[in-house]
This record gives C-alpha cells, sequence and structure tokens, in this order.
C-alpha cells in the first residue's frame, strides 16, 4: 500500500478537515484537496497501491469523489500519466480542459496546474516519472506540452502498462542500483513512447471523452425525474456550458440524449411486457411530462406510436 485514507461517516467540515490534514509525500504535487460530492453517512474512501522503482511510481489507485489541484506549487514536478479503468477524471486550467474515461489515457506536465475532478468510485493506472527523465527521452520536448490525451488501447500504452504490471511480480530488493537505474530509464522511454505515438488531436480538448463521461452519469440516473444539464454537469465536476458544448460538437444535446435514452429503456419495457403494458404507466415510469411527449419520442425512434408497436408485438405472439 502506497497510501490510503479512509474517511468515516461524519459532519462534512469534519471530513473536509482531515482530508486538509492529509498529507503523504507520494501526493506532494497535489493541493487544495476536497471532496465534492460527499456524504456524511457513506464516508470516503482512496485507495493506492504500487510499487517504487527509484523516482518512477507505478500504482493501482481507487478514489470516491475528490477535487484538488495537481501541480504548479514550486514542488517536485513529476510527469504523471494516468490510464482510466472506471469512473472519470475532468482537469481543466486557464486555456485546456478535458475528460479521461474508461479505455483513455492522460499524460500531464505536472509544471502546469491542473484543477482536477474524480468522479465516484474512479479506478486508475497511473505511472509517475520525474520530468527530466522523460524529456530527454523525446524526440522533441514541446511533445510532452501542457497535456496529452488519447486511447489507451494503443500499441505504445498496452506496452507500456504491460511492462509495469510485469515488475510487480518482481522482488525490487534484489535489485542492483544499476538495475533500479535500467528499469527507471526503460520506463521512462515507454513513456516518452506513449507520448510521442499520441496523434496531435489527442493533445487537445477532449470533446468525446467528456460526452462519455456524461452519458454514463445519465445513464444511472434515467428514472430520477429532476435529471437536468445542471445536476449532471455538477456530478461530473464540470460547468453546465462545458456540458453543452460537448455534446453540441458530436452533433448532439444532453436532454436529447436523455430522451432518447429514456425511450430506449421504455420499448424495452414494451418488448418484456408483450405489448400489454399501459402506455400512460410506462411514460410516467421514464419521467415524460406526458402520454403524449412520450409518444412522440417513441414515434421519431422506432416509426410508429408505442401503441401501434404494441399491437404488432401482440400479433407476433399469437403467430
Amino acid at each position: 500500500m502506497l497510501a490510503s485514507l479512509r474517511i468515516a461517516p461524519q459532519e462534512m467540515s469534519k471530513a473536509q478537515q482531515l482530508l486538509r490534514e492529509w498529507r503523504p509525500s507520494l501526493f506532494a504535487h497535489l493541493t487544495d484537496l476536497r471532496l465534492p460530492s460527499y456524504r456524511g453517512e457513506r464516508g470516503f474512501r482512496f485507495d493506492t497501491y504500487g510499487y517504487r522503482l527509484g523516482d518512477v511510481v507505478y500504482a493501482n489507485q481507487y478514489s470516491d469523489s475528490i477535487s484538488g489541484v495537481s501541480g504548479g506549487g514550486g514542488g517536485p514536478e513529476p510527469t504523471v500519466a494516468q490510464f482510466v479503468l472506471s469512473g472519470w477524471i475532468r482537469f481543466e486550467n486557464p486555456t485546456h480542459s478535458f475528460t479521461v474515461g474508461p479505455g483513455h489515457m492522460c499524460v500531464r506536465d505536472t509544471r502546469e496546474p491542473w484543477r482536477f475532478w474524480y468522479g465516484p468510485g474512479t479506478v486508475q493506472r497511473w505511472i509517475m516519472v520525474p520530468r527530466p527523465l522523460i524529456i530527454s527521452r523525446l524526440r522533441a520536448p514541446s511533445l510532452l506540452g501542457a497535456a496529452t490525451v488519447g486511447a489507451s488501447s494503443s500499441a505504445e500504452a498496452r506496452t507500456l502498462i504491460s511492462y509495469l504490471e510485469m515488475l510487480k511480480a518482481q522482488d525490487q530488493r534484489a535489485l542492483t542500483p544499476a538495475g533500479r537505474r535500467a528499469i527507471e530509464e526503460c520506463a521512462a522511454i515507454l513513456l516518452a513512447g506513449v507520448v510521442s505515438g499520441t496523434p496531435a488531436a489527442g493533445r487537445q480538448e477532449s470533446e468525446n471523452a467528456t460526452c462519455e463521461a456524461a452519458r454514463q452519469v445519465i445513464d444511472r440516473n434515467l428514472t430520477k425525474a429532476d435529471l437536468s444539464p445542471a445536476i449532471i454537469a455538477h456530478s461530473m465536476g464540470v460547468s453546465v456550458r462545458t456540458l453543452h458544448r460537448a455534446f453540441t460538437a458530436v452533433d448532439d444535446s444532453v436532454m436529447g440524449y436523455v430522451r432518447r435514452r429514456r425511450t430506449q429503456e421504455a420499448h424495452g419495457e414494451l418488448v418484456r411486457a408483450g405489448g400489454t403494458a399501459k402506455i400512460s404507466e410506462i411514460a410516467e415510469k421514464w419521467n415524460f411530462s406526458d402520454s403524449s411527449h412520450f409518444i412522440r419520442q417513441f414515434k421519431e425512434l422506432y416509426g410508429e406510436t408505442p401503441a401501434a408497436y404494441a399491437r404488432g408485438i401482440r400479433r407476433g405472439s399469437m403467430e
């Protein structure tokens, strides 16, 4: 265990005080830590498992919702690569903003301060390498830039993760100083390959990743009547404007996606009921304002009204 924090259910002010007092040296580049969606009845958990080889650290991490600032504090300035397995991480600075969701990774130069937010139950793998160690291995130092965002399924990323996972099974104490240095350098070379191998477009704001994170929030909350862009954005730790801009970039809208998903769930319920469920009850369950609204959405998506669709299901079951 590299670092761990447990906060038992208690008042928000006391929980926040415990977080402020938590200062593991491993996360010296993190400041202004907060609990953005702390619920006193559930508590808070943060666990980091992994290993350290000299100045290179590799870890698997679980975290409940947390926010803070990474880098720019005048202390250690490592290069950090994060590979998200579940949940999401949002990063913002004055010129860039992006969300890293499952299957994506981000490499950041922590000389620049980044405000970050973790979604609930975020699981990730990450590697931390001293900045000089990776800069010296890039064909052009400018490649590191402010941040690199891309898919963690790339050949370079998979090779790096496989190498780091393999090292977990080794007895680090048996290594000679020369062996440790060789492993550190190899990790830095592979991380430099990840940065160099990420397309230039991956260094820009990742609107697709923002949409994917938002869709996950929406899918988990479809039955909530008050689901709105403001609630979705708050849950993600982004502004409503950022949320709308992300959906516009992929030719969609936030509430358009909500309506489609609710209509799809209502359709599934109609099919499972063999076409016998009451249209008004399904509309109410999936938070349509009235039956006529539901009928319009259903016809737009499936080409006919729910009643006509139900009749077709019943006829099919009798044939």
